[in-house]
């Protein structure tokens, strides 16, 4: 689990939850840029650990994650992944076509509508790599 300078307040700090490496480095990047805090973790038992001694906004993961992270916790959940029929290839040129303001966009709109939404009005976001 790594952890990185902390945010003015708890709805700029994103949890990432991703067994990808490459994957967890590139989203590291385009948030930290943008002025989030962030703490990454690869598998379920690092993001329990995370999840009890932070106080975050959001999380980055992929589907097959979301079931066991709703399970732990209600926060939004932002759903990043490539694209469904694509063959496993490196993750260079899998993500290569990711694009960060989207993303960004994105994120700013489920931080920013958690922000007035109850727990249960908060919900499940898909950006998709092409």
């Amino acid at each position: 689990m790594i952890h990185f300078a902390p945010a003015a307040f708890w709805g700029q700090h994103a949890l990432i939850c991703l067994p990808h490496g490459p994957a967890v480095v590139m989203l590291n990047t385009v948030l930290t840029d943008a002025g989030f805090a962030v703490t990454t973790t690869r598998n379920l038992p690092e993001f329990e650990d995370a999840i009890r001694f932070g106080h975050y906004g959001i999380v980055v993961t992929v589907a097959a994650l979301i079931g066991p992270i709703r399970a732990i916790c209600g926060l939004p959940v932002i759903d990043v992944h490539p694209d469904e029929g694509r063959e496993e290839v490196e993750a260079s040129s899998q993500f290569g076509v990711f694009e960060p303001d989207a993303f960004l966009q994105r994120v700013s709109s489920v931080v920013n509508a958690d922000l007035v939404l109850a727990p249960s009005e908060q919900g499940v976001s898909t950006v998709t790599c092409a």
